[in-house]
């Protein structure tokens, strides 16, 4: 179905689209202008890294996955209403995975909120494939996607010229140190490795991970070359296009600059796919039929040639490692699918179950397949496979996808520009604490860069017309389905939305007789959100919110010590009272300082009155009780939620820390340590068996080091704790490193001998990346000890 659907005078229903797919867009850019994390509070400890998080936890990225639920609705009500009708067929197959996603939501918490926004964005594509077919709606939809790469495209600039630059001075400055802390040699292999990937520049945006962006910026180079190439001088004039032209050589060059293979491969498949009517003239009339096909056999192409890299070997190509990884992930996935081909193993379950089948030369623990395809099917069985039909019916219907100028408002328009700066708003926001003048500069930047492409843009899909608008979008297309299956872009919460955006406006909806039921179609999405979000999104913005309040204290503490370090140091000695008045006025984030007796404060370093000195013996007196307090706090907030277990294991780690200071007996840190593990294996019976094994054998190994006296005992039991472990995940080297240590520490020679015999032979598996194998000295310790065992005894 093309768009060329008679326009329909404003109303009520031809406001509805519009502002639809203008909120869509504004959600969508706003997940990739700030980054999403799954334990913002207590990723990192507080105390010990107190900046707070500048960007989404689960419950809001849930939260703005109801909203694109909401804003999907819109779009459907506003296109039931034009007259065009609705594709009950997309709509049934996006609606369907929602059973599993749901199963899993009731044991897996971080399963529920990554596969709602899953569902969200596919629900985005859908939406979109309809609305798109409104006169002119397209040529905004696509020149706001290209406006959101374009400040990503700037945040990318300022990453590789600006913050690089200082992350490379500040390691210079620091190398040693920072070397030894990962316990490599200055000169050994792993340190000039780790050396080599700093010192590479890259960009990577708010998503952590230079590949995504790069993906990201191959779709907009390809659509925007291609639209731009068959417009030619139509639109060559103005400053808005001369700067159309400077966004695309950003894109090109970002990626260069990358150097992602994949991104680059699928750009070229995507450009193929467009040049087949240079090379058969016959076809060029037959796009409308045949670029789906093309899309569809680039996919198709991709997974070949993943394949074909993993059947070659590990050395063949040069020992090229990036599609060899992705067939380690591609075999794993397999394995994890005939296992749970019904309902899958949840939308966080892979990197898990991954990691008990993972080839043996796999030095790798991926949270994706890094194939969509595998992604859902594993996550969801059976029901996941209703998204690869969905992916495959928008690739199929990109050839009838057309471009129809003439009838868009302005206010229609300024839909879009106001979903923009709201998306740039708020994400500022977000970032505002973070932000220094140069920084706000070029959000600011962005922004303007962003509402010049969305015009000039417009203009060129305006200009487009004829059969090789269907060889622009097949192309555009191709290079989507490409990268399905090479990257996490259909999985990866940041850019899940923005690249089902992409499918679904490059795709058409079919018109299907009108009904009303379509009504109930059309509310499908908000019905869906509103029952997540009482059932399931509520408790967790509830969680969100406890887990940061227990942070703060821990953070205030932090942040506290940083400031006195920071304190310029008077030329002339200051009084004691001086000293203690510049700390105890900075305690108020944590503390109120006049509840402290002059005793109190008279034991504060009593011989001292360097206030960094005091500032210390504060913090030494009152972190561990701040500490104990977050602990219950967050206990406290897993029995109000005990489906969420990010709060339990966030205590699990406070009680390890707490159980670290030296200022306690052994029978305290014994008893904080009993009460951690008394808690993972509570986990690991409900929740995460692989997690929760693998921290059980690090407790059982703290345990016995602080043991007064060493019993062969307590050692037999770390032996067994890291044999469980190793049971799950059998490749990891920490955890043979671990079993070693205390099998030496017991009196089983046999039996280290034999674990010495696994951890250097896995050590040896671990080749494709040195970073994960032991640092020389360890290798050369357990290789020694290995010589002393197998020499005969005397």
């Amino acid at each position: 179905m093309s768009d060329s659907t008679p326009s329909h005078p404003p109303s009520t229903e031809s406001v509805l689209g519009p502002l639809g797919a203008a909120m869509l867009l504004g959600l969508i850019a706003f997940r990739c202008l700030v980054m999403i994390s799954p334990e913002p509070s207590f990723d990192l400890d507080p105390m010990a890294e107190p900046a707070p998080w500048f960007g989404l936890g689960p419950g809001g990225s849930a939260l703005s996955s109801i909203l694109i639920l909401l804003a999907g609705t819109l779009v459907l009500l506003g296109e039931r209403c034009s007259g065009r009708g609705l594709d009950r067929g997309l709509i049934l197959l996006w609606i369907l995975p929602l059973v599993a996603i749901v199963l899993h939501a009731r044991s897996e918490a971080s399963s529920f909120w990554i596969g709602v926004d899953w569902f969200a964005a596919a629900l985005g594509a859908v939406a979109l494939a309809h609305g798109c077919r409104a006169p002119g709606i397209r040529s905004l939809v696509l020149g706001s996607l290209l406006a959101v790469l374009s400040m990503l495209a700037v945040r990318g600039g300022v990453q590789l010229l600006i913050e690089h630059r200082e992350t490379v001075e500040f390691f210079n400055a620091n190398r040693e140190p920072m070397l030894r802390a990962f316990g490599w040699e200055p000169d050994s292999v792993q340190a000039n490795l780790y050396e080599r990937r700093l010192l590479q520049p890259e960009a990577t945006g708010w998503f952590g991970l230079a590949n995504l962006f790069s993906g990201l910026m191959a779709i907009g180079m390809v659509l925007g070359l291609l639209s731009l190439l068959v417009v030619g001088a139509r639109v060559a004039s103005g400053t808005r296009f001369l700067l159309y032209v400077c966004v695309l050589v950003g894109f090109l060059s970002l990626m260069l600059l990358n150097g992602s293979k994949g991104a680059l491969g699928a750009a070229g498949l995507g450009l193929l796919v467009a040049c087949v009517p240079l090379a058969v003239p016959a076809w060029r009339s037959r796009g409308l039929h045949l670029v789906g096909v093309l899309a569809v056999g680039a996919l198709c192409l991709t997974v070949l040639v993943v394949v074909v890299r993993g059947l070659l070997g590990p050395d063949a190509l040069g020992g090229e490692l990036s599609l060899l990884f992705r067939w380690h992930y591609f075999q794993g996935a397999v394995q994890i699918l005939a296992e749970h081909p019904v309902w899958g193993v949840g939308a966080d379950g892979f990197q898990s179950a991954y990691l008990a089948v993972r080839p043996v030369l796999s030095p790798e623990e991926p949270a994706s397949v890094h194939n969509a395809l595998l992604d859902w099917v594993v996550s969801f069985g059976v029901f996941g496979a209703f998204w690869i039909c969905l992916l495959g019916l928008l690739a199929f219907r990109s050839g009838a996808a057309r471009f129809v100028s003439g009838t868009v408002t302005p206010r229609q328009s300024l839909f879009f520009i106001l979903a923009l700066a709201a998306a740039a708003y708020v994400a500022i926001l977000f970032e505002y604490p973070a932000l220094n003048p140069t920084l706000m500069l070029f959000r600011l930047v962005a922004l303007l860069v962003a509402f010049m492409v969305l015009f000039a843009a417009r203009s060129v899909f305006n200009a487009l017309s004829g059969p090789a608008v269907a060889w622009v979008v097949g192309g555009s297309c191709a290079t989507v389905l490409s990268l399905s299956v090479l990257d996490m872009l259909f999985v990866q919460p940041g850019t899940v939305a923005i690249t089902w955006g992409f499918l679904g406006a490059l795709a058409v909806a079919h018109s299907g007789s009108r009904h009303q039921s379509d009504y109930l179609a059309a509310a499908m999405p908000v019905l869906c959100g509103v029952a997540l979000f009482l059932a399931c999104v509520l408790p967790q913005l509830d969680v969100d919110r406890r887990m940061n309040a227990a942070a703060e204290p821990l953070r205030a503490v932090g942040a506290f010590t940083l400031e006195v370090d920071r304190l310029p140091r008077s030329l002339t000695p200051i009084s004691r009272m001086e000293a203690l008045d510049e700390v105890l006025s900075r305690t108020g984030g944590f503390m109120d300082e006049s509840r402290l007796s002059l005793e109190e404060i008279s034991e504060l370093a009593p011989r001292s009155n360097d206030p960094s000195i005091i500032a210390r013996t504060l913090v030494r007196q009152v972190g561990p009780g701040l500490r104990r307090q977050a602990i219950d706090e967050l206990l406290a907030c897993w029995d109000l939620h005990p489906a969420l277990e990010a709060p339990a294991w966030a205590s699990i780690e406070q009680l390890r820390l707490l159980a670290a200071d030296p200022r306690l007996d052994s029978g305290e840190r014994s008893a904080l340590l009993l009460e951690a593990l008394a808690r993972v294996q509570r986990l690991e019976r409900s929740g995460d068996p692989t997690r929760g094994a693998i921290t059980a054998a690090w407790i059982e190994q703290e345990a016995a080091l602080m043991e007064s006296v060493e019993s062969a005992a307590a050692w037999e039991r770390v032996a067994a704790a890291f044999q469980r472990a190793l049971a799950h995940h059998p490749g990891d080297p920490s955890l043979h490193a671990g079993l070693v240590e205390a099998l030496r520490r017991g009196t089983d020679r046999i039996a280290e001998q034999a674990a010495l015999e696994q951890a250097l032979a896995n050590n040896r598996m671990k080749r494709l990346d040195p970073l994960v194998q032991y640092p020389d000295e360890q290798r050369l310790k357990f290789e020694r000890r290995l010589e002393e065992l197998l020499q005969p005894s005397k």
